[in-house]
């Protein structure tokens, strides 16, 4: 075997040639007790064995007088061995004691390390930014306000006169009118820079069919079909419109501040140039049953049910809110400016009939609503239909991209789809009663869907809100960011008022739904004449009317709206002192 490896036997043999050459060659190791007791095992040997050396107890003091091989020398001699075995025993019971302390005092440390560590890595940010705020921010603590301050605290009734006062200045107090022998128009927001209802003397004595404000700006239609523009620097002024408002479409913009009336026998007026929207594609007796307006385009429906779409700007910033395939964004195909077409893909559906064959037949719609650059419209079934910008989820699609677009109109949610999502906040689950949708309406980029349940014992009218909800124009009761699922606004279900002519509890309906730019109106049906009105989202510029600034995600009712004799009883309970200017 070791030729196998070629190694020589002999050479083996003669490594080490002599015992001085081993002894030079070998290695040496230390031995003894330092080495042999190293290591846990032999520490332990080590303690174990000081706890069992047992001292020469012949020598102690008391056997020194007595003979070993006595019975009183082995008597005493067990005493002193069980008196050292009892202390010895006391003094082990006093170190493990000791022992267990320090396991415990460490175990304590370690916690309390783990819980510090935990707390600093989720508090980082915060820790961060406390203590470089000592050195990179100066901050005179001087300038700082006590809490204590009395102008600290907005709930005085010093300080809630003076704001009331600054909303109720001389113009103010000489516009309020009795609204039961007056009608007239008020106005909050930033339309007349109060947050309160300030009443316009212009429009007294007028009944208004429909008022539109944006911004800053009102155009006002009366029962008679006459036109009035309005902002704070024009008063209302009525404009010379060459047809009536039901049966022709005409595009104007906004009057200058310059603009002065041409005074005639009845009335004057401002010469207004606008431009008539061309209505082609139309039957013989159809007619426009309503319109409404996004940011550049107009969406209209007519007698018939038929929807017609309107390119309202030279250059318009395409979303996909024209509802053709040929005036998607991605196409070069230039939408006509100021003239109506047919949304043929949406008016007709293509249906199988029993034999195999193919026809197309028509679809009709009931309501429609738009949004800056989105669009929805129902069907007489209840299915809802929407297209256009998505980037709010308005479209009730899932957002693809941060400028997510649907030019081609989808079927987003049918009858049932709604009334799967609103049963759930009856009380019955819908068990007792069918469900229909009524109506649309929308808000800056959020839609609207009013929904009836008509059960036996009594119905209930619903809202379910999508799109965007940043602000709190869902109307859910929380601030959502976005949302493509309709939800249901709850807190307006289970709404019940005394009626004094049946004598019995009946639930309060929806009578309307008005959407401003990030907030909206809800007009309650209650019984009688006086209508309660809701109001939520955005608040900014005090949409509210309530003389606050606050925005709110649940429906609020907006204050009664102030006439003479509130006044009158307002200033006698607080003292208010407000100069009336005088007429002219």
């Amino acid at each position: 075997m070791l030729r196998g490896l070629g190694l020589s036997q002999r050479r083996l043999n003669l490594r080490y040639r002599s015992i001085d050459e081993f002894n030079k060659q070998k290695k040496t190791y230390d031995f003894g007790p330092e080495i042999d007791n190293f290591g846990s095992e032999s520490q332990h040997s080590r303690l174990l064995a000081d706890f069992q050396h047992e001292p020469s107890l012949e020598l102690h003091p008391k056997l020194q007088n007595l003979e070993p091989n006595l019975a009183e020398y082995k008597y005493q001699l067990m005493l002193l061995q069980q008196e050292f075995q009892h202390e010895k025993q006391r003094e082990r019971a006093k170190w493990e004691t000791k022992e267990r302390m320090k396991g415990l005092g460490a175990g304590v440390v370690a916690l309390v390390g783990i819980l510090a560590t935990y707390q600093v890595v989720m508090n980082y940010k915060y820790l961060k930014a406390y203590f470089k705020g000592f050195y990179a921010y100066d901050v005179d603590v001087s300038q700082v306000r006590d809490m204590n301050d009395p102008k600290k605290n907005k709930k005085t009734v010093a300080n809630l006169v003076d704001r009331f006062t600054a909303e109720a200045d001389p113009a103010f107090v000489l516009a309020l009118q009795d609204l039961r022998s007056v009608p007239g128009v008020y106005l909050f927001g930033a339309v007349s820079g109060k947050k309160l209802p300030a009443r316009v003397a212009g429009f007294d004595g007028m009944f208004m069919k429909d008022v539109l404000v944006i911004d800053d700006y009102v155009v006002a239609v009366d029962d008679k079909g006459r036109v009035f523009h309005y902002n704070r620097s024009i008063g209302p002024v009525q404009v010379q419109m060459p047809g009536k408002v039901r049966q022709e479409i005409y595009l104007g913009g906004k009057l200058t501040p310059g603009a002065k009336p041409n005074k005639g026998w009845f009335s004057s007026t401002v010469v207004y140039p606008v431009e008539k929207v061309g209505l082609q594609g139309f039957g013989r007796r159809e007619r426009i049953d309503s319109a409404v307006a996004g940011a550049d385009h107009l969406l209209l429906l007519t007698s018939q049910g038929r929807l017609f779409g309107v390119n309202a700007a030279e250059v318009p910033q395409n979303k996909g809110q024209f509802g053709l395939p040929r005036y998607a964004p991605t196409n070069l195909e230039a939408v006509p400016q100021n003239t109506a077409f047919e949304l043929l893909n949406l008016n007709n559906e293509v249906v199988a009939l029993l034999t195999g064959t193919r026809t197309v037949k028509p679809r009709q719609f009931s309501a429609i609503a738009a949004t800056k650059y989105t669009n929805a419209a129902l069907e007489l079934n209840g299915n809802l239909w929407t297209w256009g910008d998505n980037s709010a989820c308005q479209c009730g699609r899932t957002i693809a991209s941060a400028d997510d677009t649907q030019p081609v109109p989808k079927m987003v949610y049918s009858s049932k789809d709604l009334a799967r999502i609103a049963k759930y906040s009856l009380e019955d689950v819908g068990k007792n009663g069918t469900f229909s949708v009524e109506d649309l309406a929308a808000a800056s980029n959020t839609f609207f869907v009013k929904m009836a349940y008509h059960a036996e014992n009594r119905d209930q009218d619903l809202i379910l809100s999508f799109g965007d909800g940043l602000k709190g124009q869902l109307g859910i009761s929380r601030y959502v960011h976005m949302s493509h699922t309709p939800l249901v606004l709850k807190s307006l279900v289970g709404m019940r008022e005394y009626d004094e002519e049946t004598n019995t509890a009946q639930n309060i309906g929806i009578k309307s739904i008005v959407g401003g730019g990030d907030h909206v109106f809800v007009t309650l049906d209650n019984a009688g004449l006086q209508k309660e009105v809701l109001v939520f989202g955005d608040n900014l510029q005090g949409q509210f009317g309530n003389g606050r600034i606050a925005k709110s995600a649940k429906p609020s009712p907006m204050p009664k709206l102030l006439e003479p004799e509130d006044f009158r009883r307002v200033h006698k309970k607080v003292g208010i002192e407000v100069e009336r200017p005088e007429q002219e």
